[in-house]
């Protein structure tokens, strides 16, 4: 699996009723057999809505951006910063499966390549997504590239 894309991506979050968020993630993209999208938590105060409360918007926004079709999504939280004190506080992977339409909910709105909506998730172990893409650490992750979608 080779990866493509290693950056941090920022988007507007949900807010709190007095606007909009700005949120951040770090977004790999792989590209062997299947197209995948690894989606990881920043693990740090102020980084926004969460990745799991904003998933759909997310997913939209990367694979129009990034112009990819059929990707296969995976969260991840690393919890590789803050100091959790509960023992189920730790790094953990969840594949994401959303419907896909290509079309909007007004008339003449298109998304070439998809606006993702009613997400489930299925936890899978971190054996099984480093067998999928590789390394999964948190490396380097102070000197990869930004990119705003919006």
């Amino acid at each position: 699996m080779n990866k493509i894309h290693d950056s941090i991506i920022f988007w507007q979050g949900f807010g709190n009723g007095f606007g909009n968020w700005n949120s951040s993630c770090r977004v790999r993209i792989y590209q062997g057999e299947k197209l995948i999208v690894l989606f990881s938590d920043l693990d740090l105060e102020g980084s926004g809505t969460s990745i799991t409360n904003c998933i759909e918007n997310i997913c939209t926004l990367t694979a129009n951006f990034f112009k990819l079709r059929n990707p296969i999504f995976i969260e991840h939280y690393p919890r590789h910063i803050r100091k959790y004190e509960s023992p189920f506080d730790k790094e953990e992977f969840s594949l994401v499966k959303c419907f896909c339409h290509l079309e909007g909910f007004a008339p003449g709105y298109h998304f070439e390549y998809g606006l993702f909506k009613s997400p489930s998730w299925v936890y899978i172990s971190k054996f099984d997504v480093e067998a999928m893409i590789g390394d999964t650490s948190m490396n380097n992750v102070n000197s990869l590239p930004t990119i705003n979608l919006g």
